[in-house]
């Protein structure tokens, strides 16, 4: 019941955007970061950027941090790992951006 409750409210304590770059590729699956503990009672808020090298197959291959509050990047990287895009051609790069907010 108490995961339950976490995650109900860590889902309103999380906002996350993602605005995929210039190729477009469909997100088929998108993790939500988990908000970490620190940053959650510092109220810290802010936002992470990435690019990601995604397979033709559409995994995560590999994330560089483009930006962002140290203590969420983290958070943001393991999150973006587990991500799946739909099937493409060839490998693609994706720009996107993770906002974290404790008041949403």
């Amino acid at each position: 019941m108490f995961r339950i409750v976490v995650m109900v409210a860590f889902s309103a304590l999380l906002l996350v955007s993602a605005a995929v770059g210039e190729s477009n590729r469909a997100l088929k699956v998108k993790v939500a970061p988990q908000y970490p503990e620190i940053a959650r009672t510092a109220r810290l808020r802010g936002s992470v950027r990435l690019q990601l090298l995604v397979t033709a197959e559409g995994r995560v291959k590999d994330v560089t941090v483009l930006g962002g509050n140290a203590v969420l990047v983290k958070a943001a990287e393991d999150a973006v790992r587990k991500w799946r895009f739909e099937p493409a051609k060839d490998e693609s790069t994706e720009q996107v951006k993770l906002d974290f907010d404790p008041d949403k």
